[in-house]
C-alpha cells in the first residue's frame, strides 16, 4: 500500500522544547509522519529565515523534505519600511492583503512557493493555523497545487483571541479599534470559509470545538488537545519557596499577565512568605519588563537552552493569563514535570482540570497571592496537586492522544465517525 503524500504548511518552526506554538507544531509533524510521507513547508514573511543545522536534522526525522518559504508579500508594511508608521501600516496592510492572519498574497509569492515544492499533487494538505489554510486555498484556487483532502489545525480561534486582547487591554483610540474590528471580521469570514469547505478542522479546546460547530453547522470539527512529553521530576525540597513563570515574554498575554502579577500579587506574597523567590524564564523580554522584574527582586533568565534546571528548583508554577485562546502548554508542561500550578480562570480554560485537585485557580490577584501562600505553607498540598495533575497529563495530554486524533482527521471514514461526535 502506497503511503499518503502530505503537504504540511506551518508558521512555527517545529521545536520540541520551543515556545508553545513550536511545541504543538512538533507533535503535529510527528503525528503526520506516522500517517504518510510529509513535505514540510515553513511559511514566513521574512525571506532571510534559515533553520539551524540542529533544527533541520531534528525535523528531518519526521519529514522527507523541509522547505523554508519566504513570502515578502506577507510582510507588514511597517516592517518593510521604517518610513511607514505602524498606525498607517495597519491600514495599508488591510488594503493590500486583507487580514495578515488570513493573507491575500501576490501571485508571484504563490508561484515561488509552488515552484519550491517537491511535487505538485498531494493526497492531503495539512495547514497548521488559519494563515496556512488561506495560503493553501490560494495555491489550489490558482491551479498551482492539486490536493485530494484538506485538513487544518486552527490550534485556537484567532478571531476570538484578538477580540479578547482588545477587551482586556482596553484600546480607546478610534482608528485602532476600527482597524481591529475590520481585521476580526476578515478573520471570522476566513475561519467560516475553511469550516465550510475543508474536510476536517481541529482545535485544541473542546469548548472551542463546540463553538465552531455551532457557528457553521455541518463543519467537521475535532478536538486535538495540546500534548506534552516531559520526565517527572523529583519534588523540590531544598531552599526557599520558589515560584516559576515560563513563557514567551514577547507574547502579549504572557507579558500583560506577568506585569499584573508583579503589580498586584507579588508584593502580597513577598510580605507573607519570607525569603520567597520569583524566577522568570522566557524568550525576548522587553526592557520595561526587565526593569520591573529587577525592581521587584525577581530573577530573569532569558533565551535559556533548557528550562529543566528551573523546574527542578521550583516549588510552584504560575500562569497569570487574562486573555488568549486555546489551552496553555505552560500548564501542561508544569503538570508533566510534577509541579503544583496556580492559574487564572482564563489560563486554565479548555483544560480538563479541577480546581483544588489538579491545580489552584484564582480569579483575582489577591486570591492568586493567597493560593501561592497556601502552597508555600503546605508541602502536602503541593505534592497532591502535582501527583493528580501528572496522572491527568499522562492519560489526556500525552503524545498518543494527538497521534490518534490526527490519524482520524486524515482518514475519510474514520473522520466521519470521530468528528461526528463533537
Amino acid at each position: 500500500m502506497t503511503a499518503k503524500s502530505i503537504l504540511c504548511c506551518m508558521q512555527f518552526v517545529p521545536i520540541e522544547n520551543g515556545v508553545g506554538g513550536s511545541q504543538r507544531a512538533w507533535f503535529l509533524l510527528r503525528a503526520l509522519s506516522e500517517a504518510g510521507e510529509v513535505d514540510l513547508v515553513i511559511l514566513h514573511p521574512d525571506t532571510g529565515l534559515r533553520l539551524s543545522g540542529e533544527q533541520e536534522t531534528a525535523i528531518r526525522r519526521f519529514a522527507r523534505s523541509v522547505t523554508v518559504a519566504g513570502l515578502p508579500g506577507w510582510k507588514r508594511s511597517a516592517e518593510r519600511s521604517r518610513l511607514v508608521h505602524r498606525r498607517f501600516g495597519a491600514w495599508l496592510d488591510f488594503l493590500r492583503m486583507g487580514s495578515p492572519n488570513a493573507p491575500r498574497l501576490p501571485l508571484a509569492d504563490l508561484r515561488s512557493l509552488a515552484q519550491g515544492l517537491p511535487q505538485r499533487r498531494y493526497d492531503v494538505a495539512f495547514a497548521a493555523r488559519l494563515p496556512s489554510a488561506a495560503i493553501i486555498d490560494a495555491l489550489s484556487a490558482d491551479g498551482l497545487v492539486e490536493i485530494g483532502r484538506k485538513v487544518v489545525d486552527f490550534d485556537d480561534v484567532l478571531s476570538k483571541f484578538f477580540v479578547r486582547e482588545a477587551e482586556t487591554l482596553g484600546w480607546k483610540r478610534f482608528d485602532r479599534k476600527l482597524a481591529m474590528t475590520l481585521d476580526v471580521k476578515r478573520m471570522t469570514d476566513a475561519e467560516d470559509r475553511v469550516l465550510a469547505s475543508w474536510q476536517a478542522v481541529s482545535i485544541c479546546s473542546a469548548n472551542d470545538a463546540a463553538e465552531l460547530s455551532r457557528r457553521v453547522p455541518g463543519a467537521r470539527v475535532a478536538e486535538v488537545p495540546n500534548v506534552i512529553d516531559r520526565p517527572l521530576l523529583a519534588p523540590a525540597t531544598d531552599g526557599n519557596f520558589t515560584i516559576l513563570f515560563v513563557g514567551n515574554l514577547g507574547f502579549k498575554p504572557n507579558e500583560q499577565g506577568l506585569h499584573r502579577f508583579l503589580d498586584e500579587a507579588w508584593p502580597i506574597v513577598r510580605q507573607r512568605v519570607p525569603g520567597v523567590r520569583l524566577v522568570v524564564v522566557g524568550f525576548d523580554p522587553k526592557e520595561a519588563l526587565r526593569e520591573k522584574l529587577a525592581r521587584a527582586g525577581a530573577e530573569l533568565h532569558s533565551n535559556v537552552p533548557s528550562v529543566v534546571p528551573y523546574y527542578e528548583a521550583a516549588h510552584a508554577v504560575i500562569a497569570p493569563i487574562f486573555f488568549g485562546g486555546g489551552t496553555r502548554i505552560k500548564i501542561l508542561e508544569a503538570m508533566a514535570f510534577g509541579r503544583a500550578v496556580v492559574s487564572t480562570p482564563i489560563g486554565a480554560e479548555g483544560l480538563s482540570v479541577e480546581d483544588g485537585r489538579h491545580l489552584l485557580v484564582a480569579g483575582s490577584m489577591p486570591d492568586f497571592a493567597a493560593a501561592l501562600v497556601r502552597l508555600a505553607e503546605d508541602a502536602g498540598l503541593r505534592e497532591r496537586l502535582a501527583r493528580d495533575a501528572r496522572r491527568l497529563q499522562e492519560t489526556t495530554y500525552g503524545r498518543a492522544m494527538m497521534a490518534s486524533a490526527v490519524r482520524g482527521m486524515l482518514e475519510p471514514d474514520a473522520a466521519a465517525s470521530s468528528l461526528a461526535a463533537n
